[in-house]
């Protein structure tokens, strides 16, 4: 219902709830996009991102899942 506009970390392929704080990473793999890097341009990609990049497929680091549907501080709201 809410309109979602994109931001880098959607279009980089993040979870449309934008709940990962910090992800996991994982190396740079030319089999992951849809286009064909030069071995040039997959250098470069890995000089860019020598961590690797945001693995969106696993939870960040840190994030739990909810305990419940609606969160308060101290006790029953």
């Amino acid at each position: 219902m809410y309109p979602a506009y994109p931001t880098p970390r959607l279009v980089a392929g993040a979870p449309l709830t934008d709940d990962v704080v910090a992800c996991r990473r994982k190396p740079v793999n030319a089999a992951d996009y849809a286009v064909d890097f030069s071995t040039a341009e997959l250098r470069r990609l890995r000089e860019i991102f020598p961590t690797g990049v945001c693995d969106w497929s696993k939870a960040g680091y840190g994030q739990r899942p909810l305990n419940g549907t609606w969160q308060a501080l101290g006790g029953t709201p």
